[in-house]
């Protein structure tokens, strides 16, 4: 996923309409899925900043 290539954290798994789902290579986070995520401590601002900036432009 994307998302953990750029945020340099690990998608551990999503809650989606509240059921809970492990993540695989082809997911795709949509609007209200809750991301329980796991990171390296020194990892955490530029996590929070990738978060915070949405997805990057293809």
């Amino acid at each position: 996923m994307k998302f953990q290539e750029q945020s340099k954290c690990r998608i551990a798994w999503i809650d989606r309409l509240g059921e809970g789902m492990l993540p695989t290579r082809e997911s795709v986070i949509q609007e209200g899925d809750l991301l329980h995520v796991v990171l390296r401590e020194e990892n955490a601002t530029h996590a929070y900043a990738v978060i915070e900036s949405g997805p990057e432009a293809e």
